[in-house]
C-alpha cells in the first residue's frame, strides 16, 4: 500500500474504520493475516469466521458436568459476525485478485474441456515447468489391524477411473487449485532467482520454505537482491504470458486477461 502498510495491515486499517467502537481495539495484523492470506486460495466465509473465533473467541470445555470457560473472549455469535464482516472487507479490498483468479479459472475450464485431461502445465520465468493434476476421487474404506491387534477403519482417497482406466478430470478441483498453484510457482521462482544471484556473488545462504537467511553482515545486500529480483519477476504481465502459452500449447482461444493496474512495481 502507498501508506507503507502491508496487505494485512491495510485490510485491518480499512476494516477498523467501519467497525463499532467496542470492537476496534480487537483488530490488528494478526487477526487479519490468515483470512487475508488464504483469500486468494479460495478460502470461504466460514473459514474466516473460524479463524477470527480462534484468536478472539471464547473457549469453553465440558468439565465436571458443566461448561467451563477456559479462555475469555467473544461469544461465538459475535466472533462469527466479525469473521463474516472481515470476509466482506477482504473481498472488497482484494477485488483485483478475485478478478485475476476468476480469469485463471475460466482459462482452465476451457483447456480441460478441450483436452479432457486432468493435467495443465505452464512454464515459469526461469524455465521450470509447473504441473497441476486435478482428478475426481472416490472414498475407499478399508479395515486394518495394528500391531496391538486392534481394528481401525481408514478412509482412502483413490482416483475415479473411466471405462478405459484413465483418471477422470475434475474441472472444479482444477479451478480451485489453479490460483494457489500459479502463485506458489511464482513464489518459488522468486526464491530461485534470489538463490542464483547469491551464488553469483559467492554469498552462502539457507532457505526455510519461503524464508531467506544469510550471515547478518550481508543482510542489507540480501534485502537489495530480494527487491531487485522481485521487480524483475513482476515487471511482466503473467496472465498474458499464461494466455499465450496455453493457447499455443492446447490450441484453444482464451479470453483477454484483466487490465493491468497502475501500481509502479519499482
Amino acid at each position: 500500500a502507498e501508506d507503507g502498510l502491508d496487505i494485512y495491515e491495510f485490510v485491518a486499517s480499512e476494516w477498523t474504520k467501519q467497525l463499532e467502537q467496542r470492537f476496534k481495539h480487537l483488530v490488528n495484523r494478526k487477526l487479519c493475516k490468515k483470512p487475508v492470506m488464504t483469500f486468494a486460495y479460495s478460502a470461504t466465509r466460514m473459514s474466516s469466521m473460524d479463524n477470527v473465533h480462534d484468536i478472539i473467541g471464547e473457549v469453553s470445555v465440558w468439565r465436571d458436568g458443566g461448561w467451563v470457560v477456559e479462555k475469555e473472549g467473544l461469544p461465538r455469535f459475535e466472533s462469527a459476525r466479525l469473521g463474516s464482516n472481515l470476509f466482506d472487507k477482504t473481498n472488497e479490498v482484494l477485488q483485483p485478485i478475485v478478478i485475476g483468479v476468476d480469469y485463471l479459472k475460466e482459462c482452465v475450464k476451457i483447456v480441460m474441456i478441450k483436452t479432457d485431461s486432468p493435467d495443465i502445465v505452464w512454464a515459469t520465468h526461469d524455465g521450470f515447468h509447473g504441473l497441476q493434476h486435478a482428478f475426481k476421487k472416490n472414498e475407499l474404506r478399508v479395515r486394518v489391524r495394528d500391531s496391538l491387534n486392534k481394528e481401525h477403519e481408514i478412509v482412502l482417497q483413490v482416483p475415479q477411473l473411466d471405462l478405459f482406466g484413465q483418471k477422470v478430470p475434475s474441472i472444479a478441483k482444477a479451478q480451485s487449485g489453479i490460483g494457489p498453484n500459479i502463485i506458489h510457482s511464482l513464489d518459488a521462482t522468486h526464491l530461485r532467482m534470489v538463490a542464483r544471484r547469491l551464488k553469483e556473488l559467492g554469498l552462502p545462504a539457507i532457505w526455510i520454505h519461503d524464508s531467506f537467511s544469510c550471515h547478518s553482515n550481508y543482510r542489507k545486500l540480501l534485502y537489495k537482491v530480494i527487491v531487485e529480483e522481485f521487480i524483475e519477476l513482476y515487471s511482466r504481465n503473467h496472465l498474458q504470458i499464461l494466455k499465450d502459452l496455453w493457447e499455443q500449447t492446447y490450441d484453444v482461444v482464451l479470453p483477454e486477461p484483466p487490465t493491468m493496474g497502475k501500481w509502479d512495481i519499482k
